[in-house]
């Protein structure tokens, strides 16, 4: 048996074009019996976790303006690494859309995502990882239920081994980066229905990864294919 408490705020305000939000919560695991463990004994089977997030956000008659971050930590045991470990999760992110005018609209985004992992005991090494990446797009309403667009995205994602002088960890910090175009279509089947489409190229290259294959780096074409349902006005798939 265990004891599982948990606590979560939420905070939202809108005053006049501006937008403010804010959520906390945090939680934690108390295992009756101390000797009670897959992995260790003793307080390092009693786990917490934690999260927050703080929004921003403004509205004006032509523009949206949305910027927000969130943070989470964690600890327990690893049942992998046999041993107690550690995870910090990280996330900023900002976003820009504009109407230039009835038929076209324009945006810019960005976004970093951070992902921090330690094993204090056991034989797994330790990992930053992190994305960085970027972009603008340009869509022009071509029917009353056709959009046509264009999107050009760049990025960086990185992977640092903190190893004991392991061959993993001397190799330094692995590394992909990319650019991309892609020519989205999305089309309203119905007014619940919403078809997506596209093509493009992406340009990626690699830093540090031996024997990364050429099938995923250099000049390479892109797809995107979907679909969105929205059975209420509060529910989409």
């Amino acid at each position: 048996f265990f004891l599982s408490p948990t606590l979560g705020l939420e905070y939202g305000r809108d005053t006049g074009p501006w937008t403010i939000s804010g959520r906390a919560g945090g939680g934690y695991v108390y295992y009756l019996n101390p000797d009670y463990s897959q992995n260790g004994t003793g307080a390092n089977r009693n786990p917490y976790n934690g999260t927050m997030s703080l929004g921003i956000g403004h509205t004006g008659l032509r523009h949206r303006f949305d910027l927000g971050g969130s943070a989470s930590f964690g600890n327990g045991q690893s049942i992998q690494g046999g041993g107690a470990s550690t995870q910090f999760l990280g996330a900023a992110g900002a976003n820009y859309s504009y109407l230039i005018n009835e038929f076209l609209t324009t945006g810019a985004y960005a976004s970093y995502n951070s992902q921090l992992n330690r094993y204090e005991t056991g034989d797994i090494d330790g990992s930053d990882l992190a994305t960085l990446r970027g972009g603008g797009y340009i869509d022009w309403l071509w029917t009353g239920k056709t959009t046509l667009g264009l999107k050009v995205e760049a990025g960086r994602m990185t992977q640092d081994i903190l190893g004991n002088g392991t061959a993993a960890a001397q190799q330094g910090i692995a590394a992909r980066q990319f650019i991309q175009a892609l020519v989205p279509v999305a089309h309203s089947l119905t007014s619940k229905v919403l078809l997506v489409a596209g093509a493009g190229v992406s340009y990626t290259e690699v830093e540090n990864i031996p024997n990364a294959s050429t099938e995923y780096t250099g000049v390479r074409p892109v797809y995107l294919l979907g679909a969105q349902y929205d059975p209420s006005e509060k529910t989409t798939m």
